[in-house]
């Protein structure tokens, strides 16, 4: 059986995006004008179109919404949209319509798809589009990753990935290893015993009991 073989470095290391379109010489139009920017990957319906999101690591979707077997219509298309966002909530949608098909491009970006574009497709004004949607798509992974990090390192109870949160996350590893008492002070309701906890969880003696005491009450 033939073994799948690993794309060029350089290629490996560009964005990568799917073309779902259904016609072959559209698919070679686009890969031809977008080949230099990304790794790309193409599916003529919407299975296979999910069997590659499934498989690959994929950023960016350029998506006609006219597939088979409604290739005239837009339900193929749409539901291939709800499965990709289903499959991979963070890829960016890019949905090609017909032209005067307004209404249903209106749909698609409110089911998800990050923009639509009206047939004829401009190249170099789809580059600018998956562009933007390829530096949004990088900032929501990071902000994924950071969140999926502070998670591991003790923190499940306190939701954030701002500079600020981050700040405070460090602050709670630097006191949690000495034994000086820690004056925790903030408005009611900002997640003063969150912290305190965070604290403890993250000392030497986090075997022992931690007592939350009102001191308001």
């Amino acid at each position: 059986m033939p073994m799948k073989s690993d794309p060029p470095a350089e290629l490996s290391r560009l964005p990568s995006l799917l073309l779902v379109d259904d016609r072959e010489e559209i698919l070679e139009q686009m890969k031809w004008g977008l080949k230099s920017s990304y790794m790309i990957f193409e599916a003529g319906h919407r299975t296979a179109a999910v069997d590659i999101l499934q498989r690959e690591k994929i950023s960016l979707v350029a998506l006609d919404l006219g597939l088979p077997p409604d290739a005239g219509g837009v339900t193929e298309g749409l539901a291939a949209l709800e499965q990709l966002l289903a499959v991979n909530p963070l890829v960016k949608v890019v949905v090609i319509t017909g032209n005067q098909d307004r209404a249903n491009a209106v749909k698609a970006v409110q089911l998800g798809a990050y923009d639509f574009m009206e047939k004829p497709v401009d190249l170099e004004v789809l580059k600018i589009v998956l562009q933007r949607a390829g530096y949004l798509a990088g900032l929501e992974r990071e902000n994924q990753k950071l969140l999926d990090r502070e998670a591991k390192r003790g923190f499940p109870e306190i939701i954030g990935s701002s500079p600020v949160m981050v700040k405070v996350f460090d602050t709670i590893r630097r006191v949690a290893g000495s034994d000086i008492s820690i004056l925790i002070v903030g408005e009611s309701g900002t997640g003063k015993e969150l912290v305190a906890r965070a604290i403890h969880q993250q000392s030497h003696r986090k075997d022992g009991p931690f007592i939350a005491i009102n001191c308001g009450a």
